[in-house]
């Protein structure tokens, strides 16, 4: 539940308009600095990868970030 709250909130607040509250770049930034230290939540958190990807899927979903731009920032995280 609380999973697809956030996501939610995500999406209404980087939706392009005149209230977005920050830009898809900056939203992609900040997915990046999570992916960044994912490795170590995953030992903390077995799921978190699982619910990145909802994430994901929910900005992807609501065209408010290009899946060629969430690739390509995964692009740079595959080992």
């Amino acid at each position: 539940m609380e999973r697809d709250l956030l996501a939610k909130l995500l999406v209404n607040l980087a939706k392009p308009g005149d209230g977005s509250m920050f830009t898809a770049a900056q939203l992609i930034e900040g997915f990046e600095s999570v992916l960044a230290n994912l490795e170590d939540s995953v030992i903390d958190a077995p799921k978190a990868a699982e619910f990145l990807g909802q994430l994901f899927g929910k900005i992807i979903a609501e065209k408010i970030v290009p899946l060629g731009e969430v690739e390509r920032s995964l692009g740079d995280y595959e080992k």
